[in-house]
Formats: C-alpha cells, sequence, structure tokens
C-alpha cells in the first residue's frame, strides 16, 4: 500500500490523469503509485543539491515501473501539491 503522503497528493482529478496515462489499469496504476511513494522516501533520505537533482533522482528511479509520460504526471502532481502546500519556512516565519 502507498503511503499516506502520497495518497494526500492525489484528488480525484490527479487519480483520473494517472488511470488515463495507464490505460485505465487500476493494477498498473496502484504499482505506479506505490513505486512513487517509495521513490519519493528514498529520495528525502538523500541529500539531493536541488529540487532538479530529487526530481531526477525520481524519475531514474521510477523508469523501471512506469513510462516517460506516467512518469511526467507524477512529477506534475507532486510539482502542483508542494506549490499548493501550506508548509512555513521557519527562516522566514522569525525574520528579525
Amino acid at each position: 500500500m502507498f503511503n499516506i503522503f502520497f495518497g494526500k497528493l492525489l484528488n480525484l482529478g490527479n487519480e483520473t490523469r494517472l488511470l488515463e496515462a495507464c490505460d485505465w489499469d487500476e493494477e498498473k496504476a496502484e504499482t505506479i503509485k506505490e513505486a512513487f511513494s517509495k521513490s519519493i522516501q528514498t529520495v528525502f533520505n538523500e541529500k539531493c543539491k536541488d529540487k532538479s537533482d530529487a526530481i531526477n533522482k525520481i524519475k531514474l528511479e521510477m523508469s523501471a515501473y512506469a513510462s516517460s509520460s506516467q512518469i511526467d504526471i507524477l512529477i506534475e502532481i507532486l510539482e502542483e501539491s508542494i506549490e499548493n502546500s501550506s508548509c512555513v519556512n521557519i527562516e522566514d516565519e522569525y525574520e528579525n
């Protein structure tokens, strides 16, 4: 089962985008989601130089599980979720 973090990223629209990219194969979509979740966890535990480095590592890991178009959709979902998150940078919060 894919982790809760990635599960929260998938709203109905994103789930539909992924299913469509998988030719409506729900089993394939689940396999891809599980692999993507593991890739995210792996990259979070590694030291990445920047966002681009992290995305490249995710794409490399995912290439064994998904097509490039499926990977692109997953990366878009991740980036959209990060942009729309309510995370606050602690340093910004405590500026003098």
